[in-house]
């Protein structure tokens, strides 16, 4: 990032990578995506024209989150963004809805209900992912049963089914720390049989 190579006719010394970045970021404020946070210098945010139309992108579309050297991340639903997917997938990261007591927007599935999603879900990615490859669900340890402090086990459903249905095999769990006080979650790490988590 900090590499510097001559520009221009006068051949002065700037970071290309930084101006790549600035470019891309004035492009986006232009375009009234991005705009500065009130009183933080170099610091941006999305405008709430950007936030209200990134939430859901159309149905068969398969959006680029990013991209870097080392790979991309697709938004999308998982059959969309894997029918044109060739490569072997080296990890697949991600974050389901959790099931709640209280229902949200999105519902609130049963346990197998929630179990079937998934699988249904992973069940195209899982064939893609290489020899080498991880699959790392974040999913709460902190779902409750209705109107009682038991919690769900539908946790432990999800990691049997995994097994039962798509072969995989559970090589661990990582507590994962949130910003935001008194909220955790775990994330569960599979990995292809053949794989051993170092």
């Amino acid at each position: 990032m900090n590499a510097r190579s001559p520009i221009g006719a006068a051949g002065d010394l700037h970071s290309t990578t930084r101006r790549s970045i600035r470019w891309q970021q004035q492009s986006l404020k232009a375009l009234g995506v991005l705009e500065r946070v009130e009183g933080a210098r170099g610091v941006w945010q999305l405008t709430e024209k950007a936030k209200k139309g990134l939430n859901t992108p159309s149905p068969g579309v398969t959006l680029l989150g990013f991209s870097t050297n080392l790979g991309l991340a697709l938004w999308g639903t998982s059959p969309d963004a894997l029918a044109g997917l060739y490569e072997p997938i080296e990890l697949v990261l991600t974050s389901p809805p959790f099931p709640l007591r209280i229902s949200r927007a999105y519902g609130n599935p049963t346990a197998s209900e929630f179990v079937d999603f998934i699988c249904q879900v992973l069940e195209p990615i899982v064939p893609k992912i290489s020899a080498t490859g991880s699959l790392v669900l974040n999913m709460t340890n902190d779902s409750f049963l209705e109107k009682s402090p038991g919690r769900s086990t539908y946790l432990e459903r999800t990691i049997i089914a995994l097994e039962d249905r798509l072969g995989l095999t559970l090589m661990d769990r990582v507590p994962m720390d949130k910003f935001v006080e008194g909220t955790r979650s775990n994330a569960v790490i599979w990995h292809l049989e053949s794989v051993r988590l170092l």
